[in-house]
C-alpha cells in the first residue's frame, strides 16, 4: 500500500515545488519560473499566517519526494455583515503515476479540512466537474463576463474575423454621466477612506471577499509582475468607490486591452470610475475593457456604461485569453462549497444576486 503524507509546504521547499510546477504543469508557467511571484502570492499573502505557519500550499509527500499538491490563498470574507474566512484554490496537480491512487482527493479533503467558511475556485476543466459536484460543491458554468469595445474594426481584424462582429459591439463612442464625483489614481493607499468603503464591501445584504487595505496593498501595490492602477472616488454626499484596471498587451501583437479586477462604490461613484477607466483606456488606445463579476449590484451601471454582458450580448464570442489569444476558451466558470451551518444563512448565499465576488478577489491574475 502507498503511503502519502499530506502537509503544509514550507519556504525551504521552494525549488523543489516550482520544478514540480515545471514537470506536472508545464515549464513556462509563471509559478514555475518566477520566484518572487511564487513567494508574493503563497508566503507573502497578510492572511496566510491564520492558517499556515509557511506557505499556502499543501503538498502530499511519498517518502519526503513531492508527487502532489493543491495551493490556494486565504481572504476575509463579508457573510452578510459578519467577517469570516474564505480560500480561493489555485492550482491542484498531482504525479501522472499517482492520479488513479485518490491522491488528489485526498489533497482536495486537506483542503476543505482547514474549515474556512467558503471556498471557491476560478475556472475548471470540464472532466473535473462531476468530481467536484460528487464531493459537494457547486458548479457555476457561467461567471458574467462583461465586455466594452471600444475599436470595433481593429478588434474584428484581430480575431481574424471574415464577417462583421455583431451589431451590439458598436456602442456609443462615449458613456453619458451626470457625476459629479472627481476621481483621481491613488499612489498612497493609507489615504484611502476605508471605513467609509465597509458600507459597500462589508454590508448586510451581500457575500463575498471583504475589500480592506492590507488586501489591496498585497493583491496590487506588492505585486512583482503586473502594474496596476487603482481609481478612486467620493462625493459630497459621503458616498465612495474604487476601481482596478490594468493594461495587457496582446501577444505579438501592437495592440492592448484593459482589464477591470475590482470594483465596488455607490452608483453614482461607480458610474464616475467606469466613465473615467473608458477614457484611460481610448488614451491608450486600447482595444476593449473587460470585467468578470459575480452578483448584481453593478450590473445596472455596467450596462448603462455601454458594456456587453455574457452570451446574449456577445461577450463570450471574444476571447478573454491574450497570452496568445486563444479562441478554444471562451467560456469563465466556478466552483464553489460552504461550510455555513444556520440554514437561512446557506440559503442566502445559494442566490447568486446576493454576490459580491470579482476576478481580483481570487485569480492571481497570472500571465500563463
Amino acid at each position: 500500500m502507498i503511503q502519502i503524507a499530506y502537509r503544509h509546504a514550507e519556504v525551504d521547499e521552494t525549488d523543489a515545488i516550482q520544478s514540480f510546477y515545471a514537470k506536472h504543469l508545464r515549464p513556462n508557467h509563471i509559478y514555475a519560473k518566477d520566484k518572487d511571484v511564487f513567494l508574493w502570492h503563497f508566503e507573502q499573502n497578510p492572511y496566510v499566517k491564520n492558517f499556515s505557519s509557511s506557505l499556502s500550499i499543501i503538498g502530499a509527500y511519498q517518502a519526503e519526494t513531492l508527487v502532489g499538491i493543491i495551493s490556494y490563498h486565504p481572504v476575509p470574507l463579508n457573510l452578510f455583515g459578519e467577517r469570516k474566512w474564505c480560500a480561493f484554490w489555485t492550482t491542484w496537480i498531482v504525479n501522472e503515476e499517482l492520479r488513479d491512487k485518490a491522491v488528489g482527493i485526498r489533497l482536495l479533503f486537506e483542503f476543505v479540512r482547514l474549515r474556512f467558511d467558503t471556498y471557491f475556485g476560478w475556472y475548471t476543466e470540464s472532466h473535473a466537474v462531476p468530481l467536484y459536484k460528487g464531493l459537494g460543491w457547486h458548479h457555476i458554468p457561467l461567471v458574467s463576463r462583461y465586455v466594452r469595445v471600444l475599436f470595433p474594426a481593429r478588434l474584428q481584424s484581430l480575431l481574424n474575423s471574415s464577417s462583421d462582429l455583431p451589431s451590439q459591439f458598436r456602442k456609443p463612442e462615449s458613456p453619458s454621466s451626470s457625476s459629479t464625483s472627481k476621481v483621481w489614481e491613488v499612489i498612497d493607499l493609507t489615504e484611502i477612506d476605508w471605513d467609509l468603503l465597509l458600507q459597500y464591501t462589508q454590508t448586510h445584504d451581500s457575500f463575498g471577499p471583504i475589500r480592506e487595505l492590507e488586501f489591496y496593498q498585497w493583491r496590487y501595490q506588492k505585486c512583482p509582475h503586473f502594474k496596476y492602477h487603482i481609481l478612486s472616488t467620493q462625493n459630497s454626499k459621503d458616498e465612495g468607490g474604487l476601481l482596478v484596471y490594468r493594461v495587457e498587451s496582446v501577444k505579438d501583437t501592437d495592440e492592448k486591452v484593459v482589464r477591470v479586477l475590482d470594483l465596488l462604490g455607490s452608483p453614482s461613484c461607480t458610474t464616475a470610475l467606469l466613465c473615467d477607466v473608458i477614457e484611460r483606456a481610448r488614451e491608450v488606445e486600447a482595444l476593449l475593457i473587460d470585467f468578470f463579476y459575480l452578483g448584481s449590484k453593478l450590473n445596472e451601471v455596467l450596462l448603462d456604461c455601454g458594456f456587453l454582458v455574457d452570451e446574449k450580448d456577445g461577450a463570450y464570442e471574444i476571447p478573454f485569453r491574450f497570452q496568445p489569444i486563444d479562441h478554444n476558451h471562451l467560456v469563465h466558470d466556478m466552483v464553489w462549497r460552504e461550510n455555513i451551518s444556520n440554514s437561512e444563512t446557506k440559503m442566502q448565499v445559494a442566490d447568486l444576486s446576493n454576490w459580491h465576488v470579482c476576478r481580483g478577489d481570487g485569480k492571481s491574475d497570472r500571465p500563463s
